[in-house]
């Protein structure tokens, strides 16, 4: 590996790191298939048993190198899920609190929206 090629890959390494934080999310779509959106909305589909991905990256280097989103899938989706749980113990936590006091509706869902 080169010099430039070892930079390349830090940096690629360090933005696979952030992808939750950078506002990616991702979906399972398919068995071994992920799908990651960026926060500007575009589309990447990783194969999580081959480690490939469609992005730009990866095709352009036709997968001499990973690219951000086949390293960093696994912490994204820990990340996703430890957020979930967050929100879902917060949630909990507020139901438990509420009494007779609270508004009527407050907790109300409208599924048929």
């Amino acid at each position: 590996m080169t010099l430039d090629e070892a930079r390349l890959m830090a940096n690629v390494n360090g933005r696979a790191q952030r992808l939750f934080e950078d506002g990616y999310r991702a979906r399972w779509n398919g068995v071994g298939l992920l799908e990651i959106r960026s926060a500007k909305g575009a589309t990447y589909l990783v194969d999580t048993e081959a480690e490939t991905c469609d992005c730009p990256f990866y095709r352009a280097h036709q997968g001499r190198h990973p690219c951000k989103h086949s390293l960093g899938w696994r912490l994204l989706v820990s990340r996703q899920r430890a957020c979930r749980r967050l929100v879902l113990l917060l949630l909990l936590r507020a139901w438990a609190d509420l009494d007779d006091r609270t508004p009527a509706g407050f907790l109300e869902v409208n599924c048929h929206d």
